[in-house]
């Protein structure tokens, strides 16, 4: 089974959740495709599932149709027969590959719906940036403003009292 390839793996994609408050446009442009391989993978692997659940019904007909055929066991009831089909070692196998891919399948939902988060985590980190959150003396607390304020007063103060005098022009 062929499976549509997205140009990111899993592990790539978990790599770019991450955002980088000093980066906001980036991540706000770059999102929208970000989101789109993770669904897009999502239901390629869906499909996935599906065919894998079609084929190992397939499976288990052809294995059951293979154990009726066999005419060395005479009374055979569908319920021993359903049993030998489970434990029929192709059938394990496939079974173990469906699960697989329904692993896969939940990683790559699970992707989806955390770039999903991120769109709305965005788009708050965008109204704080707005609103001067990441400025910063926004970060500072209310006695570091208050010194930095009266620094700046008594170097203005400082800067004044070396000036030059003007001269005066009378008229």
């Amino acid at each position: 089974m062929v499976m549509n390839q997205t140009p990111f793996t899993a592990d790539q994609l978990r790599e770019k959740l991450r955002i980088d408050p000093n980066d906001l446009d980036g991540a706000l442009v770059e999102q929208p495709e970000l989101y789109f391989h993770a669904g897009h993978q999502h239901t390629v692997m869906i499909s996935c599932v599906d065919a894998a659940k079609e084929d190992l019904k397939a499976l288990d007909a052809e294995i059951a149709m293979a154990i009726r055929a066999d005419e060395t066991i005479k009374k055979r009831t569908e319920s021993s027969i359903l049993e030998e089909v489970q434990c029929h070692s192709v059938r394990r196998q496939s079974y173990a590959a469906l699960l697989t891919l329904q692993r896969e399948a939940g990683e790559w939902q699970a992707l989806r719906d955390a770039f999903a988060q991120r769109a709305y985590v965005l788009k708050d980190l965008a109204r704080l940036f707005v609103a001067g959150y990441f400025a910063a003396n926004a970060t500072k607390s209310p006695a570091a403003a208050d010194t930095q304020y009266r620094a700046n007063v008594a170097a203005l103060t400082q800067a004044r009292q070396s000036q030059k005098p003007r001269p005066v022009i009378q008229s």
